[in-house]
């Protein structure tokens, strides 16, 4: 979702700018000792579950973090040509499923947001299922939640450890999405094909990872 769906920017500037400015105001200590604090614990979790549930956080910072992506919901935003591309999908009768590591609080504050559930058949996020997305449990459960055929699956992410996973699990179309945020410049994949943005997607002869 973050990222492929939606511009990474919001998540970037909430993590690394809002929540160490509230984190400093809250403790009393300037923002650049605050950023330390809080990237030296958000590294200490990076890739688990807790790195991505934002109840954790706000056990773990005394802060109401849910409060506070609530509070700056309103900076969600899609990139410019996720609605478009899930309409086409739509438009095609081909089910289109999230999945996400988002943690369900998360989920749905940028549903909400969004209104992106209109174009889904399923949505699945991990703290769900118990496992983070570069991980085969979280997969396993996932084709049996959604039903999908790996054989005939096209997957789009922008994370490579995911896609590496999707791989091993036998996703056999995988497309790796180079610019997650719009503020900053793409990084291409030399594992995967990646795309800019899905306009390659909505035109036939195009279509890059047949």
């Amino acid at each position: 979702m973050d990222g492929t769906l939606l511009n990474l920017e919001f998540d970037n500037e909430f993590f690394s700018e809002f929540l160490p400015t509230q984190y400093a105001l809250a403790k009393g200590v300037p923002k650049n000792v605050a950023q330390k604090d809080l990237f030296a614990r958000y590294k200490a979790v990076e890739d688990t579950l807790q790195w991505f549930d934002i109840e954790y956080w706000g056990r773990e910072l005394g802060l109401d973090v849910v409060g506070l992506t609530e509070q700056q919901s309103h900076k969600v935003s899609l990139h410019p040509d996720a609605c478009a591309f899930l309409k086409h999908i739509q438009a095609l009768g081909k089910p289109a499923s999230l999945i996400t590591n988002a943690h369900h609080s998360t989920l749905k504050i940028k549903v909400q947001r969004t209104g992106i559930d209109r174009y889904l058949k399923k949505m699945l996020c991990s703290s769900e299922v118990g496992a983070p997305k570069h991980h085969p449990k979280f997969w396993d459960y996932a084709q049996k939640e959604i039903g999908y055929n790996p054989t005939r699956t096209l997957f789009v992410d922008d994370s490579e450890k995911v896609l590496l996973a999707a791989r091993e699990h036998g996703i056999r179309y995988l497309l790796h999405r180079s610019k997650p945020s719009t503020v900053a410049p793409p990084l291409p994949s030399d594992k995967f094909h990646s795309i800019e943005d899905f306009n390659p997607l909505m035109y036939p002869r195009q279509y890059p990872c047949l």
